[in-house]
């Protein structure tokens, strides 16, 4: 077989490899989609609506306490990305947290807000879900 058709041939079979596994839910988002992205970024986002607005409370599971909550807004998301790690002469907090809220459907921005959280194994994401209906902008 010519080189050039060996050519051609070998980027057909990529091309249908690469389809294949797109077709069978293989590939991930690293946008920031309710329910994750697919993969094992530590991000999480969740939206609030009219008829289920959601409060996200990080538990620190050595004594059980609320670390750190936020409500969030009807009509908006929280994201939040979790680096291990990052301080880690801070025995009780050597993680950090990066979280925003954003208008709901946003699917790629900055997270602007820091803060120190205790390490993967010792914290826990609790979701709650406030009474509803709950009126945009209330």
């Amino acid at each position: 077989m010519p080189r050039l058709a060996r050519r051609i041939a070998a980027a057909g079979l990529s091309i249908v490899l690469i389809g294949s596994f797109t077709s069978c839910g293989l590939t991930y988002d690293t946008g920031y989609n309710e329910g994750g992205s697919g993969a094992s970024l530590d991000r999480y986002t969740w939206v609030s609506t009219s008829h289920q607005p959601k409060t996200v409370v990080l538990v620190d599971t050595r004594t059980e306490e609320p670390f750190w909550s936020v409500d969030i807004p009807v009509g908006q998301q929280l994201t939040i990305r979790f680096d291990e790690d990052d301080a880690p002469e801070n025995i009780q907090t050597p993680a950090a947290m990066r979280w925003d809220l954003h208008e709901a459907g946003t699917r790629y921005r900055r997270l602007q807000n820091i803060q120190l959280v205790p390490a993967a194994s010792v914290r826990r994401i609790d979701l709650e879900l406030r009474p509803a209906p709950e009126p945009h902008g209330a």
